[in-house]
C-alpha cells in the first residue's frame, strides 16, 4: 500500500507544480522570453491560459481515479496472496466476488441454463474452498468518481470512511468529476471551462480533492493492514 501512497504523492506534486506555473502566467501582462535569442518576447495569450486551467480538471481527476483504483487493486492483491476462499471473506467482499462472476452476462439475452450453470460453479468453488480472485479492472470507478461514489465503493467493501475536516466532505470532488466529463465528452470547450475559474479557485479545489483522497487511502491502508477483509468466525 505504501507504493500506492507514494505514487499518489508524486502525482499530487505534478499537479501542484502545474498550478504554480499557471499562477505565474495569470499575472497581468506576463511576458515570456526566448532564452535562445534573449531578445524576443511576447505577452502570454489569455486564451491559452483558459485551456491550461481547464486541463487541471483532467489532471486532478486522473489522480483521483488512478489512486482509488490502485488502492482497491492492492487490497485485491492482498486477498489473493492470502489465498482467501469465499468462506474466508467478509460478507461485503463475498458479494463483490459473486457479482463479478456474473459480470458480462446480459440479463436480457443470457439463458436460464447459463445462470444456473454459473451458480452451480460458484457453489462448488465455495464448497471446495477454492481461492477467490477479485478483479481490479471490474471496479466500477471509470469516469464517475466523486466523494459520494467513493464513499459507496468503500461501503461496498466494508471500509470505514474517515477524512480530515479540511476536505470539506469532498464537496468539490463533484466539480472535478462534472468538468472532467464535460471536457472528455465534448460537452464543454476547454476555453469555456477555463474562463470560469481563477488559479486560486483551482488550488482550492485541488487541495480539497487531495485531502479527501489521502484520507481514503489511509482508510484502505488501515483496513488492509488490520486484515479487515477477513470474515468473522461464528462462535460456537
Amino acid at each position: 500500500m505504501q507504493d500506492v501512497i507514494s505514487d499518489f504523492n508524486e502525482r499530487v506534486t505534478e499537479v501542484a507544480q502545474f498550478l504554480k506555473v499557471l499562477e505565474r502566467l495569470e499575472s497581468p501582462g506576463v511576458v515570456l522570453y526566448d532564452k535562445t535569442t534573449r531578445r524576443q518576447k511576447r505577452v502570454f495569450q489569455e486564451g491559452s491560459l483558459k485551456v491550461m486551467k481547464a486541463t487541471v480538471f483532467l489532471l486532478i481527476y486522473n489522480v483521483v481515479e488512478s489512486s482509488i483504483r490502485s488502492a482497491f487493486g492492492h487490497l485485491y492483491g492482498e486477498i489473493a496472496m492470502a489465498s482467501m476462499t469465499g468462506n474466508d471473506l467478509r460478507a461485503e467482499l463475498r458479494k463483490i466476488w459473486i457479482k463479478q462472476q456474473f459480470q458480462g452476462l446480459d440479463e436480457d439475452s443470457a439463458s436460464v441454463r447459463t445462470f444456473r450453470e454459473l451458480t452451480e460453479r460458484l457453489v462448488e468453488e465455495i464448497v471446495d474452498g477454492k481461492t477467490v480472485n477479485l478483479e481490479g479492472r471490474l471496479l466500477p470507478v471509470s469516469g464517475n468518481l466523486d466523494a459520494d461514489s467513493i464513499r459507496q465503493v468503500c461501503k461496498k467493501h466494508g471500509v470505514v470512511v474517515s477524512v480530515h475536516k479540511n476536505a470539506s466532505g469532498g464537496v468539490e470532488m463533484k466539480t472535478v468529476k462534472d468538468q472532467r466529463n464535460a471536457l472528455a465528452h465534448g460537452n464543454s470547450s476547454f476555453s469555456d471551462c477555463g474562463k470560469q475559474y481563477t488559479v486560486t479557485d483551482l488550488k482550492r479545489i485541488n487541495s480539497q480533492a487531495v485531502i479527501f483522497v489521502r484520507g481514503i487511502l489511509r482508510n484502505v491502508q488501515k483496513y488492509t493492514g488490520k486484515k479487515q477483509y477477513v470474515g468473522k468466525v461464528a462462535s460456537n
